[in-house]
């Protein structure tokens, strides 16, 4: 499994998103993302004659090596999130890893927009994970046309501030194998606001 196929994948989510949309269908919160990731990556193996659990093993809320408390992340102090959520509490869950030639690290978020503390925790816990690990942040966030450019503004300025929070906590010159696929979704248009390595 590599980046192009998973991008596919990403690029059907967001038609199909996209068409839920204009059909007045809820997506209700981020477990529809997972279920139809799972969906859509099962039928792209089928189609390549793959049997996906033997030929990658799909981990599902895959624990993270790093123990994370996340009650003490605070977004005004990079190092006291250092010192006190790092290390400490528990170890996270990663949405789903796929553990093929090359680790993938998959964490999702939507419909709703962006809340900071929730991107910097997610994007410190991908972060974390090992260097030659693939990580992927994909959201797809729901809108409306009239709310279009308030939601991206907003998701855009979030996605950068709490990047470059996480970075900051971990000591990382740039994010390492790091690719965002974040796209904003109305009944008119799909909007991507990163779509691809960061």
């Amino acid at each position: 499994m590599n980046i192009r196929e998973i991008q596919s994948i990403l690029n059907s989510m967001v038609e199909r998103s996209q068409n839920w949309v204009q059909n007045n269908v809820k997506i209700p919160n981020e477990r529809v993302y997972h279920h139809l990731f799972s969906s859509l990556l099962t039928e792209h193996c089928n189609d390549k004659g793959l049997d996906i659990w033997e030929s990658l093993i799909i981990s599902p809320e895959h624990k993270t090596e790093q123990q994370f408390s996340w009650s003490e992340v605070q977004l005004g102090s990079v190092t006291n999130t250092r010192k006190k959520a790092l290390g400490n509490g528990r170890a996270g869950n990663i949405d789903l890893a796929i553990l093929d030639k090359k680790t993938i690290f998959i964490e999702w978020k939507g419909p709703q927009v962006f809340k900071k503390k929730d991107v910097a925790q997610t994007v410190i816990k991908l972060l974390s994970q090992k260097d030659k690990a693939i990580k992927i942040l994909a959201a797809i966030t729901i809108t409306t046309p009239s709310g279009r450019k308030n939601h991206m503004d907003t998701n855009t300025e979030r996605l950068q501030e709490e990047i470059d929070f996480a970075c900051k906590v971990l000591r990382l010159k740039k994010p390492q194998n790091f690719y965002v696929y974040v796209t904003c979704v109305d009944r008119e248009e799909c909007h991507r606001i990163h779509w691809g390595k960061y």
